[in-house]
């Protein structure tokens, strides 16, 4: 082969091995961006009053819980300050039942969480008994 091929191919490899760490180092920032710490808002498009808590991914409760009025829609906070919480983060709305992951059941956008309570709650009570699966949605 001649010189001008040994240099396009050359220049060719040159450029792939400067783009390929850039392309990987980005990959992963994008993955730890969704892994930081990041605010959430709760908006309660349920029927009543719920009380939601929050547990980090070693069983610690955040902020003692909050409760939310109907159609009430928040950040949720301690004092002034807004918390924040990882994808891997339970949460859980009423007294019974399960929780669940943030990522499962909350959209991140922007850098904040929402969250809404009926998709909460439609994911925590998934396991009820044969009766309450058959009761339409809004007299639940």
């Amino acid at each position: 082969m001649n010189l001008k091929i040994w240099m396009r191919l050359g220049g060719i490899l040159a450029i792939l091995l400067v783009t390929a760490p850039m392309l990987v180092f980005a990959q992963g920032y994008n993955r730890d961006r969704a892994m930081q710490r990041s605010p959430i808002q709760i908006d309660n498009n349920w029927r009543d009053s719920v009380h939601i808590t929050v547990w980090t991914d070693r069983g610690e409760e955040l902020g003692g819980g909050w409760q939310f009025g109907l159609g009430e829609s928040a950040f949720l906070a301690v004092g002034e300050r807004k918390i924040k919480v990882r994808p891997n983060y339970q949460i859980k709305v009423g007294d019974d039942w399960g929780r669940v992951n943030v990522r499962n059941v909350g959209r991140f956008q922007n850098g904040v969480w929402y969250v809404n309570v009926r998709d909460l709650w439609r994911t925590t009570h998934r396991n009820r008994s044969p009766e309450q699966r058959n009761t339409p949605d809004y007299l639940r």
